[in-house]
């Protein structure tokens, strides 16, 4: 099919949603930026647990005993966490509020994260990891929601690539931190500083919501009352038939799993890279860690910096320029697939390293222009649901299926190489 027939079919069968027109727009906040540097705080982290759990796998293994799947379920439990509550999410703010919510939200994330430092059981592990991630799932689902309505225009891309790009920054800095404390103070309560130091970093967001308005963080502050009113009245009433609705949008399901399926990859290959480094490519534990650092900070981050500038430079991915949002994923995919399919078959560092940076750079890339178009592909008054069945989605089918699903896979042989061999072939296969 020719580009043009394709865009003519594909205009007839989706609904283009317009760039907002000043009488609908919701107020911009005064303070657009400080309000972005908070949300980008939370993500730093909100994300930080993430880059605790690989790099105390040993410690912890040492403590409790724990088979793969057993371990591979203490880091998955949170984002299962995030879908169970995902759904809930847009409910939950139209009867308390955004920024009572988001507070609330915020304050039992920092207890949840010092229940599993102190918890000495896997029975109290799984519960607060779990926990963890339902009480992270109101700031993971308004924050793309809030960078759409709010980022400067012509940058919308751009702010959501940053958004997204401090994911890593903030994954980082938990391995690091808890790769120095690991090696150097041989105390069991080493790594559980890691999770401390997150609930401890989250504090002072707490105290500067005291100073934020309804009108900084809340996107339907200053809509039409009357409209407001009634579009939530008819959201009540019909909730199901806005996920069916969901369900029927052509650019929506097409965003979301792509999106789905490099968040897959992605958190794959993280979760397991240090244990590959070491049990496969037969390399010590501290280059597998400075290696592991380098890849884990510089790719993504780049990836999702460069994915959201070009997207920008190419018109964005409101109204029409959706088509050109949508190739540039499939461009992107296609270059990270084609990494993908050699890393399989490299079993030396020096291969190694370049190629699993390609991959996850160029499946960074397409982050940005696909999350611009699951949020913007339906109306206003339901972007928060939408995000919120998108986070369902990525966190079920992505990031915690990955590591237990490979987990699984590394389990059915006896020679755990060999299983581990197979398991990271699986991720990469996705």
């Amino acid at each position: 099919m020719d580009e043009t027939r394709f865009e003519s079919t594909f205009s007839k069968n989706t609904k283009f949603l317009p760039e907002s027109s000043s009488s609908n727009s919701p107020k911009t906040p005064k303070r657009p930026y400080f309000i972005f540097s908070i949300f980008l705080y939370v993500v730093i982290f909100s994300n930080f647990d993430t880059g605790v759990i690989p790099a105390a796998l040993k410690p912890i293994n040492k403590d409790l005993f724990l088979s793969q799947v057993e371990m591979a379920a203490i880091g998955s439990l949170p984002f299962f966490g995030i879908s169970f509550a995902s759904l809930m999410v847009s409910s939950i703010m139209r009867f308390f509020g955004t920024k009572k919510t988001l507070f609330i939200a915020l304050l039992m994330n920092v207890v949840c994260s010092m229940w599993f430092a102190f918890s000495y059981d896997l029975i109290n592990m799984y519960i607060s990891r779990f926990f963890m991630g339902f009480t992270q799932a109101f700031w993971v689902v308004y924050g793309p929601v809030w960078t759409n309505h709010f980022s400067p225009r012509n940058q919308h891309t751009t702010w959501l690539g940053i958004l997204q790009g401090f994911s890593p920054i903030g994954i980082i800095l938990g391995y690091v931190l808890t790769a120095i404390l690991v090696n150097n103070w041989t105390n069991g309560f080493s790594w559980r500083m890691g999770v401390l130091i997150q609930a401890l970093g989250e504090l002072p967001i707490l105290f500067m919501f005291f100073w934020l308005t309804n009108r900084d963080v809340d996107i339907n502050e200053g809509f039409n009352s009357e409209r407001l009113t009634n579009t939530n009245e008819k959201s009540r009433n019909v909730a199901v038939k806005t996920f069916k609705a969901l369900f029927r949008n052509f650019i929506y399901i097409l965003a979301v799993c792509t999106n789905c399926v490099a968040f897959f990859v992605v958190f794959g290959l993280q979760f397991w890279g240090t244990l590959y480094i070491i049990d496969i490519l037969n390399e010590d534990t501290r280059t597998a860690m400075v290696t592991y650092t380098i890849i884990t900070i510089t790719a993504p981050f780049f990836g999702v910096f460069l994915g959201g500038f070009i997207s920008d430079k190419c018109g964005g991915y409101k109204g029409k320029q959706v088509l050109t949002a949508l190739k540039l994923c499939l461009g992107f995919s296609f270059i990270g697939s084609f990494f993908g399919l050699w890393l399989g078959f490299v079993f030396t560092l020096h291969f190694w390293v370049p190629i699993v940076w390609l991959q996850i750079f160029f499946g960074a890339c397409l982050i940005p222009p696909g999350s611009g178009v699951v949020v913007n592909s339906v109306e206003k008054e339901f972007q928060t649901s939408a995000s919120g069945m998108a986070q369902l989605v990525y966190n079920i089918m992505g990031y915690f299926l990955s590591p237990l699903f490979s987990a699984f896979i590394m389990e059915r042989f006896n020679d755990r190489l060999e299983g581990m061999i197979w398991g990271y072939f699986l991720i990469l296969l996705y």
